[in-house]
């Protein structure tokens, strides 16, 4: 336990530490922490007056259940893990070396090696196991590394300053009666942004005592896990500069960031902001009327995602779609989005594909703009498959 608290802490993240130590002190509880006991521990009031509930306890300990199963990686014995939807530590044992065949084979007796000379072939062969353990990933990691800077769609984002990240968030907005009470927090299509709520107020003046801006926006939690992933992508490209990328939301993006970075925008087609007008300005597709749904213009072929799953967990259709186009100042636009979250996901798989991208990319003929619209089949969040369906080169 303490060499992977020692790894944890390598990554300088403190929030990671104290997820860590609370959920192994939790360990021995009958029940889970909920998720607004764990908020409180590692957020503190803040975390949970900001709505740390509803998302970032799911991403960080996602995060933390992904970094404790790299630090088991090609490692026997027991470990510890965290079990997929329960919020607890335990520790998993693997057989023991009474489970081994009876008729494991052992050295005659005068035919074995002093017990000196035992160890000491046992620690070179253990410290030689341990050096490959540690070179193998690492080489696997660089070797990914290079063959995704080699694709059309990263080409160029390793080469100057760390891109910059935009999540799709939602402004939120508080709706009140009686000026005194919060009723409840709305998401309003026609509203995205302090300025528009502004702009709303001076034509509907009738909403000044009912709307209310509490400074809070909202992130559906598969936008901000794959939000997380593809940071991991763009952390391992490396650039010119010791910078690290910055994560923002696209209802704090603004026209001064927008033409500075390079932008790889991750998220829904709802949540675009100020990305939208570069994107569709080059894209042949176009918002439909409807919220879940794109139309081809080429084709005229109107492509409507199924409503939000149940929480039966129904099968559904979602639309991803991934682009890459130069905006008005010359900087690197990319986008990895969808309908809704399991497009959203599905699209960060795919571009952490070095092979997949490629497939995309010949069919663009080596276009270095272009765009892929694929159908993405679920069940619940769980992606069953996917299909390409558009992929063409951008003028």
């Amino acid at each position: 336990m303490a060499q992977l608290r020692i790894a944890l802490a390598a990554g300088r993240s403190t929030v990671f530490l104290r997820l860590f130590d609370f959920l192994v002190e939790r360990s021995h509880d009958d029940r889970s922490p909920k998720e607004v006991e764990i908020a409180l521990a590692v957020f503190g009031d803040d975390g949970v007056r900001e709505n740390a509930t509803d998302s970032s306890v799911r991403v960080y300990v996602h995060r933390l259940r992904k970094r404790i199963d790299e630090f088991y990686a090609r490692k026997s014995g027991p470990r510890l893990m965290i079990p997929k939807g329960e919020y607890r530590i335990i520790l998993s044992s693997e057989p023991d070396d009474e489970s081994r065949p009876t008729g494991w084979p052992r050295l005659p007796r005068w035919r074995r090696p002093p017990t000196s000379m035992i160890a000491m072939i046992g620690a070179m062969t253990m410290a030689a196991g341990l050096f490959l353990w540690a070179l193998a990933p690492r080489e696997q990691a660089d070797q990914r590394a290079a063959a995704l800077r080699s694709t059309i769609f990263w080409r160029s984002i390793g080469n100057d300053l760390p891109p910059l990240i935009v999540i799709g968030d939602s402004f939120m907005l508080a709706e009140t009666r009686d000026q005194k009470h919060i009723q409840r927090m709305i998401l309003d299509p026609e509203i995205g942004s302090r300025e528009e709520l502004g702009q709303h107020l001076k034509t509907h003046p009738e909403d000044f005592y009912r709307l209310y801006d509490l400074d809070l926006n909202f992130t559906p939690s598969g936008t901000a896990l794959a939000a997380w992933d593809v940071q991991d992508v763009v952390a391992s490209l490396g650039w010119a500069s010791s910078s690290s990328p910055r994560m923002i939301g696209s209802t704090t993006l603004d026209a001064n960031a927008l033409a500075t970075n390079n932008i790889v925008y991750v998220g829904r087609f709802a949540s675009l902001s100020a990305i939208a007008a570069p994107l569709f300005r080059i894209s042949k597709f176009r918002p439909g009327r409807a919220y879940n749904e794109l139309i081809d213009e080429p084709s005229g072929q109107q492509y409507v995602a199924s409503a939000e799953p149940d929480k039966h967990r129904s099968p559904h259709v979602d639309y991803g779609y991934i682009g890459r186009f130069s905006g008005a100042s010359g900087r690197s636009i990319l986008v990895v989005g969808g309908v809704g979250d399991a497009a959203v996901q599905s699209m960060t798989a795919l571009v952490s594909n070095p092979a997949l991208l490629r497939e995309i990319e010949a069919k663009t003929g080596g276009a270095t703009s272009f765009e892929a619209l694929l159908e993405v089949n679920a069940m619940g969040d769980v992606v069953m498959d996917r299909r390409l369906i558009v992929a063409r080169a951008l003028n």
